[in-house]
């Protein structure tokens, strides 16, 4: 074959090439919007359509169905800020405006305006719509009722649910959570069987299993499961600090040394590392290598600075070695923690028993930032706006959360809001009912 030839040959490829690979691409996305569909209408894992389709974002930013898709999942997700812009590009791209509604409200419901949205949304589900959208709703009253601590109305909601669906996947997780929030063990060991049957290969189903049978002391039980899940995931290393756990619960020390080290050379979120830190403070505990113990624990309370564990296994270490003031210290942050946890608790039974107190929200926000749970905590704040406007101590603790995040602008709004509430309080009589903070 010539030169010429080849070229010409080489050339004719590469136009075929050219020409096909904008099908190849189309075809890739219709696949992608059409198992996005699907998944949606069985109310599937968000995260996996999350995934799915966020690749093609960018490459389709006039494609109206795209925003709505990414706008569910995101807000099913969790992610409420990102669904309503999703939302906001769907609705100016032409979709359909009922819809967007119905979605604008469980937005509203989820992101803690339940009062507004509720009536809406119970109207909607009792209106005798499609049977997608019928759980769709359920999920997110549940989530909603969940999110604001009205676990009484999550109850009734799962169970008109259950009594519709008995096997439903997302019913049944979320009365987990319920149970879980409950500290119902036994119930919920009980639940998780019937859950694994239903889906064998739900990776992250398997890891909450084993992780409720670890702390129910069922190292061989959680063994079971936290196996699995490292086979359903083998690039996960959070898998791995798992099965170390049981194998030193189960005095397999050595098998639990090398799957620590093995998952500490990889990229896992704080709280595993943390906890992979501790697993590995323990092991050197057990074989009285102090040094090591405060080495590996002083890694894991850098990791997250919230767990009392590891503050309490650390004050042990150092007394071992002398230290008695730096062991002292860490013994009186493990203390502190354990009693903010506690004191957590009661705050949350608290609420519980009344849901509208905003001084119990506004506590259990201020102790959530402590713990470095920011997200939880601005939530638990803006709850409490919700229930009292005017209430000095919330926009104070608001006013903190702010000018830590380096937003001076709304932190100073909110130090103006607090002075101008305590005004309100000493002439309530000239406070205008009319003027609401905003909730910020």
């Amino acid at each position: 074959m010539t030169a010429w030839r080849r070229v010409l040959k080489f050339g004719a490829v590469a136009m075929v090439l050219a020409a096909v690979a904008p099908l190849i691409s189309y075809l890739r996305f219709d696949w992608a919007m059409h198992a996005s569909r699907r998944q949606a209408a069985e109310s599937g894992e968000p995260h996996a359509i999350i995934q799915r389709l966020e690749p093609f974002e960018a490459r389709h930013p006039r494609n109206a169905e795209l925003a709505y898709l990414l706008s569910v999942a995101r807000r099913r997700a969790g992610l409420t800020n990102r669904a309503r812009d999703d939302l906001r590009r769907a609705e100016e791209l032409g979709w359909p405006a009922k819809d967007v509604l119905l979605q604008q409200q469980m937005l509203s419901f989820q992101a803690g305006d339940v009062a507004s949205a509720e009536p809406f949304l119970l109207k909607f589900v009792k209106s005798g719509c499609p049977d997608d959208q019928a759980a769709e709703i359920y999920e997110c009253l549940v989530k909603g009722y969940l999110s604001d601590m009205r676990l009484h109305e999550a109850e009734l909601c799962l169970d008109y649910w259950l009594q519709w669906r008995p096997r439903s996947l997302q019913a049944l997780l979320l009365r987990a959570e319920i149970l879980a929030a409950l500290m119902q063990t036994d119930a919920l060991i009980a639940l998780f069987r019937e859950i694994v049957e239903l889906a064998p290969d739900n990776a992250q189903i398997r890891r909450q299993y084993g992780y409720t049978l670890l702390d129910a002391n069922d190292a061989r039980g959680a063994l079971e499961q936290f196996s699995r899940w490292r086979e359903l995931a083998p690039d996960d290393a959070s898998a791995l600090v798992g099965v170390a756990a049981c194998h030193r619960h189960l005095g397999k020390l050595d098998e639990a040394e090398a799957e620590l080290a093995e998952a500490l050379e990889e990229d896992v979120p704080d709280a595993q590392r943390a906890f992979a830190l501790t697993e590995r403070g323990q092991l050197a505990m057990a074989r009285k290598q102090y040094s090591e113990v405060v080495e590996y624990l002083r890694r894991a309370v850098e990791a997250s600075p919230g767990n009392d564990a590891a503050h309490y296994s650390l004050a042990m270490a150092l007394s071992r070695l002398g230290k008695t003031d730096e062991a002292n210290e860490h013994l009186e942050k493990s203390r502190r923690l354990q009693d903010r946890a506690q004191r957590l608790s009661d705050v949350l039974q608290g609420i519980m028993r009344d849901p509208e107190s905003a001084a119990l929200r506004c506590e259990a926000g201020e102790i959530l930032l402590e713990q470095g749970r920011r997200k939880d905590g601005l939530m638990w704040l803006v709850s409490a706006l919700r229930r009292d406007h005017w209430r000095a101590e919330t926009h104070r603790a608001l006013a903190d959360y702010y000018s830590s995040e380096g937003d001076a602008r709304l932190a100073q709004r909110h130090r103006d809001w607090a002075a101008e509430s305590e005004e309100r309080a000493e002439a309530p009589q000239a406070a205008d009912a009319d003027a609401a903070a905003p909730l910020q």
